[in-house]
């Protein structure tokens, strides 16, 4: 439902999380959230798209590239003077007084009045490598030094700081008095020409402010030792010339040499809304810089950030109920996919213990709890995270940042997906692959009650209750062009398009045409429990239960077994009677699909023999059933499943046709027709996509429709519930599948001359039947939309509009026939201007009960 994607590592963090997040909107997207710790932790939600959530976030959270080292100095107890930096003012990554507290080596100028959290310092040239951080020496012996400081890389070979012209500061030199919060009241001036001339000289200097820099914030610090806080900066001007962001301005003072760096970025207020505000720092002269942990393996700066995207389920869509979630302390950033269904108890006692609720989520009584625990204990924070999820009831995928764990994520799971990414001194999270495929195809999946903690030197997995486990490291089957729309409008075209491609991937290897057999490997573990099952049941959910229920009529057709279909979210409550020599087939594109995977794991408490028939490689389903195949459809983005449906149905079709041969409940003859036409279906939906703008013509016609009714029979009922699915899912138009007998037990009543009856006539042994319900319907004076073989004249001679399909063996027809009904929903909900890719209030998949 869900998205959320986790990052550490020396690339721009806004740039990773944004657009992973930007790939996960399609499940679901009401609002989005980013959080981010980089010496300080930062957060930032919105209602809405992701792309209102990356307009939000600072430049600063951009940078990555070049040289960076993060140095800062934060006021705290013990040798550091000063108080701790102001959260709104202080530069980015300026760290609490607890990292000044911790380090004891970072002096401050107390009457500063922003709080002097914040020294930053980045080194570096456009196109360095390396990143810079350590010890800084002052010495005020030398006023007005115009040379540049000296700094040298981990190997110890020097190299210059950039130098610009003193033009690039004249709005901080020329600052007025009367504005001047951040003056020294030694008279220090703000800037001095970076030549080495002389500044304003003491006092309060005068002049013009720039409008875009009203908000500057001037601290002189007296920097001895700078621990590395991992801070980005640059200056704006560098910035505004779109150079590289490891680009560093240096200026001098009237009776220093200083340093001065811009961070160039809109500061939080406190209800997480941005004003522009701007931290610049002063650091004293012949400071001297080393690599050090603050840095990735290729000098950029270290970061530890997540986003989310939320598909609502508790409170509705707004500001405050995005993610991510904080206790009262704001230590921590929480994302959560899921349900904690024991919520509303764990908060009423969290509130009687003084905590205080922004929300009306579920995810952020996680978050209080958490907070609870870990200040109740005198253990760390990873513990105090095992122990609150030790005390949820219901399903959580979730990850945390903490401010006082830099470069540091924490994750777990249990019943919504999670995996990690694993790259090159930089790891993902994240609640599918879509995300990260841009950057690695390593993956590790994290089963249920499992969790992660990241750092940037690798990861560790454990449990929830602390017991090590050694995890697999997996190879994505998936590639970047796949998950790009590639020219296409939408994804849902690309997709309806890529259906010739996708089923013959489906079918190669396993439909032996030329042996007139087909062969499942992925059955093998357990075909002797397929062949001697009292019955076979099939659950999904879904456009997923409608590919099942085609299985049903071709299981049953044609290998002679007993079929029950159900719909895995009521399968569990009606206690259903299930026996060891049953064997159930579980039906979902994601493998992630909650009311599924509880279906799946019903029956095998109950000793049955479970399939997976999934399209995501490594997914749950995958891992826990007992077999499967996968349907090999590729990466299906569009909310509403085309291609899936068809690889599902035609994984279902070999599946009988798999069980048949081995039966001998087909003739050889009949066996090998429907092997060729089953192998001939890419080429055949092809040709119907040749139809592509005739259906689009015909589609503006019923634009307005306020209904549809879509009737078929035998193999084509379940494709007239598929249709009448897909119209409703991206049109918002209310339609209605039904069996075409079942139209005079109601449906009857609603025909007339405003109302489109969809016909499916491509099944032979029922076309009679289905003439005379389409006589039916244009007595009621229905408009008649068919979709029939071409030399079907007598159903061309009754509708208004006629879509023509290649003539097949009758078990073929599902998979042809769905094909003028997608483009069909597609170019309606297009002329109706509906987000077709992500339609309102879906979510591609679903992850909670």
């Amino acid at each position: 439902m869900c998205g959320i994607v986790g990052y550490v590592g020396g690339r721009p963090a806004r740039d990773v999380i944004t657009k992973g997040l930007k790939r996960l909107e399609y499940r679901g997207y009401d609002s989005a959230g980013f959080a981010a710790v980089n010496g300080d932790l930062q957060i930032f939600k919105t209602k809405g798209r992701v792309s209102a959530l990356e307009a939000m976030i600072p430049d600063a959270f951009a940078r990555g590239k070049g040289a960076f080292a993060g140095v800062g100095g934060a006021a705290g107890s013990g040798s550091a003077a000063g108080r701790p930096g102001d959260p709104d003012l202080s530069g980015f990554g300026s760290g609490s007084g607890n990292t000044g507290a911790k380090s004891g080596n970072a002096s401050v100028d107390p009457t500063t009045d922003h709080g002097a959290g914040s020294s930053a310092s980045v080194v570096g040239t456009q196109s360095g490598t390396r990143g810079y951080s350590g010890t800084a020496q002052s010495d005020s012996s030398q006023p007005g030094t115009a040379a540049a400081s000296p700094a040298r890389d981990a190997s110890g070979e020097g190299r210059e700081l950039s130098i610009f012209e003193e033009d690039e500061f004249a709005h901080l030199r020329e600052r007025p008095a009367a504005e001047g919060r951040g003056s020294h009241p030694d008279g220090v001036s703000a800037a001095a020409p970076a030549s080495g001339r002389s500044g304003a000289g003491k006092g309060d200097v005068a002049g013009p402010v720039e409008p875009d820099l009203a908000n500057v914030d001037l601290s002189h610090i007296d920097m001895r030792e700078l621990p590395a806080d991992f801070v980005p900066t640059v200056s704006s001007s560098a910035l505004r010339r779109g150079e590289d962001a490891a680009v560093v301005a240096r200026a001098l003072a009237p009776d220093a040499a200083t340093e001065i760096l811009e961070d160039a970025s809109r500061r939080p207020a406190g209800n997480g809304h941005p004003h522009p505000a701007y931290g610049v720092n002063i650091l004293h002269p012949d400071s001297h810089f080393v690599n050090s942990s603050g840095t990735s393996p290729n000098g950029n700066a270290v970061w530890a950030a997540l986003g989310h995207t939320r598909w609502a389920t508790h409170g509705e869509p707004n500001d405050v109920n995005a993610h991510p979630h904080s206790g009262n302390d704001g230590a921590f950033a929480l994302v959560h996919n899921g349900i904690i269904e024991n919520y509303a108890a764990l908060r009423t006692e969290l509130e009687r213990k003084g905590h205080v609720f922004a929300s009306q989520t579920d995810t952020e009584v996680l978050a209080h709890l958490i907070e609870e625990i870990d200040a109740a204990i005198d253990e760390d924070f990873v513990t105090a995270v095992q122990q609150a999820l030790s005390q949820v009831e219901g399903t959580y995928g979730i990850v945390i940042v903490h401010r006082d764990m830099p470069g540091t994520l924490i994750a777990a799971r249990k019943g919504s997906p999670l995996l990690l990414g694993v790259g090159d001194g930089e790891f993902f999270v994240a609640s599918d692959a879509s995300p990260i495929i841009e950057y690695t195809q390593q993956v590790v999946y994290l089963d249920d009650e499992e969790m992660a903690v990241v750092t940037p030197d690798g990861y560790e997995v454990r449990t929830t209750r602390n017991v090590p486990i050694r995890k697999e490291v997996h190879q994505l089957a998936m590639d970047l062009e796949q998950i790009e729309k590639g020219g296409y409008e939408h994804f849902m075209l690309k997709e309806i398009f890529e259906q010739p491609r996708a089923l013959a991937d489906c079918m190669r290897g396993r439909l032996l045409v030329e042996e007139g057999r087909v062969q499942l490997g992925g059955l093998q573990p357990v075909m002797d429990k397929l062949l001697g099952a009292r019955r076979i049941l099939i659950a999904a959910c879904g456009t997923s239960w409608h590919s099942a229920l085609v299985g049903e009529y071709l299981i049953e057709a044609l290998a002679r077994i007993p079929v029950e279909v159900a719909y895995a979210s009521e399968f569990r409550y009606s206690d259903p009677i299930i026996e060891p020599d049953d064997v159930l087939i579980v039906v979902s594109q994601s493998g992630e699909t909650a009311d599924t995977l509880a279906a799946m794991r019903e029956a095998k408490s109950k000793g049955a023999t479970v399939i997976g028939v999934v399209n995501v490689v490594g997914s749950t389903i995958a891992r826990e059933t007992d077999a499967g195949v996968y349907i090999h459809a590729g990466p299906e983005i569009g909310v509403a499943s085309t291609k899936a449906f068809t690889a599902q149905v035609t994984v279902l079709t070999m599946i009988a046709l798999h069980l048949a041969q081995h039966r001998g409940t087909l003739p050889q003859e009949e066996f090998a027709a429907i092997v060729r036409d089953l192998a001939a279906v890419p080429e055949k939906i092809s040709e119907i996509l040749e139809q592509n703008e005739a259906i689009a013509s015909l589609s503006r016609t019923f634009t307005y429709a306020p209904n549809f009714l879509y009737l078929g029979r035998s193999y084509n009922f379940p494709v007239a519930l598929e249709g009448a699915l897909k119209l409703k899912e991206i049109s918002y138009i209310h339609a209605e599948g039904y069996p075409a007998a079942e139209m005079k037990h109601g449906p009857i009543a609603l025909i007339d001359e405003h109302m489109p009856v969809v016909v499916l006539a491509t099944a032979d042994h029922v076309n009679e039947k289905m003439t005379s319900n389409i006589e039916e319907v244009r007595a009621r004076k229905g408009r008649i939309i068919s979709v029939a073989t071409p030399d079907n004249a007598g159903v061309a001679a009754l509708s208004e509009f006629m879509i023509t399909v290649p003539q097949c063996h009758d078990a073929v027809t599902p998979l042809l026939s769905v094909i003028p009904l997608q483009l069909l929903s597609y170019h309606i909900a297009v002329a109706r201007k509906c987000n077709v890719d992500m339609p309102r209030n879906l979510a591609k998949s679903v992850t909670v009960e």
